[in-house]
């Protein structure tokens, strides 16, 4: 046996911001996202384990994906609990990584490959047994993560198939996230399937794909289709089927189902945000209504909280109620939101400023302009913005975004991509749970933002 280093661990040290589990509160109500989520299409087909493709639910922050996150973890092993051989786990990043990427990887697949283990303390393979022997000697941290994946891999190939769930993806810098997105590349490779939560969506071109199944089949804007592969290749004659069609025997007139196949390795599914259900259970449960009885004079104030579209938001206004027991203070007079609100928005700038100073500096630049029009800013306007802060600014000249993508990442969640300008391709909006004006704002966070603005002020007017 190798001697051991004493700086070597006995025992993995656990990384505080890497958790298994996720503790819903109290007061969450059950069936949230049920229909909007969990009974959609998308979801049923990504549970059922046998398509390689992973699915990325994203949404604005505080939006509530780690609440769905948590729930998804409860869904899943209710639905698994009669096979043994289909485990279910789950990752929640809750703190900003402060390790060193090699070290966060190995934490992320030991995290993974012991929830997959049948108990606590039950008996490791050989390859495991080798990466503790590694642990204890002071081995490099390549070696180190070499051995544990092979491990891992090890663990996933005895399974029918896994699944994962995986939170505070946003956490991660750009670094990280590139890295993680390769090692998970390779973990699908070994059955894992991945439900991923994420502020921004992985950036893809605009798509209309719709059915071309026939004139009885209007299935368009479709999430999930089989397409041809061949025909894909020349965009004039791509040819793709919807789920039903696929299923009643149509296929491709040129190639028939040889080339049939579902050509893409994510699904991105925007956040849910009907809320009214859960918000009428919330102001029930407060003033001790039954739940078939509607409160008296609440029509208004559900509507109000509902559109908002963002429980995180949707909860703060619910805690006002319930604290001064009215729904008075949903319609309080004033132009200002309230406290909590406020705070919500200014703590999500003060994160975005403690980024790189030329990644700060871009995300609130960028956020200036989409908040300088209430229906945000189209593509080409941003690019005149950022030209010509690239012109005044040298030190943002030598890293600029080279990208749409670059700029969407720095925002952290807080401008958003809209394709409804076919000329532009897309426009850039705040999101829609943070409308950038005097009220959801504080005085110092609205002098930063209109100090960035000023940068290009005669731009994306």
């Amino acid at each position: 046996m190798p001697p051991s280093d004493p700086f070597g661990t006995r025992s993995h040290v656990s990384n505080s911001a890497i958790h298994k589990h996720h503790t819903l509160a109290p007061d969450i109500y059950k069936r949230l996202f049920d229909t909007v989520f969990f009974k959609s299409q998308v979801f049923t087909t990504w549970s059922q384990g046998d398509r390689s493709w992973s699915l990325h639910c994203y949404g604005d922050p505080g939006c509530g994906k780690t609440t769905l996150a948590a729930i998804a973890v409860q869904r899943l092993r209710e639905m698994t609990s009669a096979s043994k051989n289909v485990p279910v786990v789950s990752i929640f990043i809750e703190e900003d990584i402060s390790t060193s990427a090699g070290v966060f990887l190995e934490d992320f697949l030991y995290c993974v490959h012991q929830q997959l283990l049948p108990s606590a303390g039950s008996e490791t393979d050989s390859h495991f047994r080798r990466y503790e022997t590694a642990s204890r000697s002071g081995e490099s941290i390549s070696k180190r993560t070499r051995i544990l994946r092979t491990a891992l891999y090890s663990q996933l190939d005895a399974k029918q198939h896994t699944l994962l769930v995986l939170d505070g993806y946003d956490r991660l810098g750009e670094s990280l996230q590139i890295l993680l997105d390769r090692e998970l590349e390779d973990l699908q490779k070994h059955r894992l399937r991945i439900l991923l939560t994420t502020r921004v969506p992985t950036f893809e071109l605009p798509l209309d794909t719709n059915c071309d199944g026939g004139p009885d089949c209007h299935a368009w804007d479709l999430k999930l289709f089989w397409a041809c592969t061949v025909c894909s290749q020349d965009p004039d004659e791509a040819f793709a089927l919807c789920y039903d069609c696929k299923a009643k025997g149509k296929s491709c007139p040129h190639h028939g189902t040889a080339y049939l196949k579902e050509d893409y390795d994510h699904v991105n599914i925007s956040f849910p945000d009907d809320l009214r259900e859960f918000v009428e259970w919330d102001i029930q449960r407060c003033f001790g209504i039954p739940a078939a009885q509607p409160a008296p004079d609440s029509d208004t104030a559900i509507d109000f909280i509902a559109d908002i579209g963002n429980i995180t938001i949707a909860k703060l206004y619910l805690d006002n109620v319930h604290k001064d027991r009215s729904l008075d203070v949903v319609h309080k007079p004033g132009d200002r939101l309230p406290r909590n609100v406020v705070a919500l928005f200014d703590a999500g700038i003060e994160r975005i400023k403690k980024q790189p100073k030329h990644e700060a500096d871009i995300s609130l630049m960028a956020i200036a302009a989409a908040a300088d029009r209430d229906n945000g800013t189209s593509i080409v306007s941003l690019e005149d913005w950022m030209r010509d802060a690239l012109s005044r600014l040298p030190y943002l000249a030598r890293a600029p975004p080279r990208s749409l993508e670059d700029i969407l990442r720095c925002a952290n969640g807080y401008i958003f991509e809209d394709s409804i300008d076919p000329d532009d391709r897309v426009s850039v909006e705040h999101s829609s749970s943070f409308k950038i004006n005097d009220r959801h704002i504080s005085y110092t966070t609205k002098a930063d933002i209109a100090a960035h603005g000023n940068v290009a002020s005669q731009y994306g007017r």
